[in-house]
């Protein structure tokens, strides 16, 4: 009797708290909303990093090509005047420009000597194998040659002698009007040999409000690709106009590798050797 009312006491201390009932409601939907726009935010945001950096780099590229064919002051060099307004423009950084300019005189922004560097490689992407040479200008060639041979191991590739698979050309291309223009793709062609052009490649552009336009690829010699633009860019006048100036290494026809719905990887590994800034540029035989 005494043990089952100390039980009984035992009982009555202990604290019941009821709620009544709720419906409760799950919040899983909102959360996960929650989530998925952010990660769409997110997302959205790595893109146009993505698309800024690429622009910046391409801008950088153009802007040491420019400075190194043409010299560095704006005010005898109009095609750098006009990459550098575009650079303001795209709120490219002061140093940054400083930088790319010297860069094509072959030096620092702080005047220290820079080397020429060339790294070839074979690169898989699927079943092909796609040759790739990455052109370098550095004041340490040891730091660039290993950061550049890091990212191709990454991608599964190693170095291997892959110039025989491409020639060293000058590359200009030209913008041409349309109809209003008073110029024709045979007076251009016309003007590209007379100015020692070694071959001429034309493309259509989307359509604008002027009507049809069209681009040309015009190539030389490397040593005579500065000359060629100039007299082409004088003999054009207003008609025409030079876009860019530069020295590539072009993939030989016999050459060249289909890599069909590789090309959307290929890109992506090649911005990402172009984020180094001592990288000038990357050629491949991918078509």
């Amino acid at each position: 009797m005494q043990h089952a009312r100390k039980h009984m006491i035992a009982r009555k201390s202990q604290k019941i708290v009821r709620v009544p009932d709720a419906r409760h409601l799950s919040h899983a939907p909102i959360l996960g909303s929650g989530h998925n726009r952010w990660s769409k935010i997110k997302h959205d945001k790595a893109v146009a990093d993505a698309r800024t950096n690429k622009a910046r780099s391409t801008l950088a590229h153009d802007l040491t090509l420019s400075s190194r064919l043409n010299g560095a002051d704006p005010r005898f060099n109009s095609h750098l005047a006009s990459l550098l307004t575009q650079a303001k423009r795209l709120n490219f950084p002061a140093h940054s420009i400083q930088a790319a300019v010297a860069r094509g005189q072959g030096v620092t922004a702080s005047g220290a000597a820079l080397e020429g560097l060339t790294v070839e490689a074979i690169v898989p992407l699927g079943e092909k194998q796609v040759g790739v040479i990455v052109e370098c200008q550095t004041d340490s060639k040891a730091r660039t040659l290993s950061e550049v041979r890091m990212a191709i191991k990454d991608e599964g590739g190693s170095a291997s002698a892959v110039g025989h698979l491409f020639e060293k050309k000058g590359r200009i291309v030209l913008s041409i009007g349309g109809l209003g223009s008073g110029i024709e793709e045979g007076e251009v062609f016309d003007m590209c040999v007379e100015a020692g052009a070694t071959d001429v490649r034309f493309h259509s552009v989307d359509p604008g409000e002027m009507g049809e336009r069209l681009e040309a690829e015009v190539f030389s010699e490397p040593n005579e690709t500065s000359a060629v633009a100039k007299q082409v860019g004088e003999m054009g006048s207003q008609r025409l106009s030079v876009e860019k100036v530069e020295v590539i290494w072009d993939p030989k026809e016999e050459s060249q590798v289909d890599v069909g719905d590789g090309t959307g990887d290929l890109d992506e590994f090649t911005d990402k050797l172009r984020e180094n800034q001592s990288v000038l540029d990357v050629y491949t035989n991918a078509r």
